[in-house]
């Protein structure tokens, strides 16, 4: 709690469109830099699933990401040229606005190139999910990371997607499992 109240005073604020913040909002906290080609998939596959308001650290991209994010409704955009690592990958910037902004709603702490899938995600969106945990009591939902991979190298994709813009299941359809001793 400490480093993340430190950091508050590392990021500046540059537009906030959270006016109306609901105790019902689901809002999704991340830290980016160049993800120009990832964030408009990642805001629309988010808003599909039911995120209403995105807390976003810009860190010294110059790809146009924070251009981007500032012409977005509902995206509250704070900066910084601080180190991404000496903020534990933004992970203190990110504390920071979930400690003043996650009260008494269910939130999201992401990365860019992170989808969060769920059984029923295509049908049911994020409300149901946890809308079904808050009748279990639960306070919190963990989730396991799973890097995907496709068959062939990215950009020789066999659909001819250009993969950096697009998540798919389709595409990146293949796993492994790395064990160390």
């Amino acid at each position: 709690m400490a480093r993340a109240m430190l950091a508050k005073r590392q990021l500046k604020w540059h537009s906030f469109n959270a006016n109306r913040l609901g105790k019902k909002d689901i809002c999704a906290f991340l830290t980016v830099r160049k993800e120009i080609e990832r964030i408009p998939y990642f805001l629309e596959h988010y808003r599909r699933l039911g995120v209403e308001n995105f807390f976003v650290v810009d860190n010294s991209s110059h790809d146009g990401t924070k251009e981007y994010l500032s012409s977005q409704t509902d995206v509250s955009l704070w900066t910084t040229n601080h180190g991404y690592k000496e903020s534990r990958l933004g992970l203190d910037w990110t504390n920071a606005l979930l400690m003043k902004y996650s009260h008494v709603r269910w939130c999201l702490s992401l990365d860019a190139d992170e989808i969060i899938i769920y059984p029923h995600h295509e049908t049911r969106n994020l409300n149901a999910l946890v809308e079904c945990l808050d009748r279990q009591g639960e306070t919190s939902f963990g989730a396991m990371m799973l890097d995907m991979y496709a068959e062939n190298p990215l950009g020789e994709t066999s659909t001819g997607v250009f993969f950096r813009s697009v998540f798919t299941t389709a595409v990146a359809c293949f796993w492994k499992l790395r064990f160390s001793s």
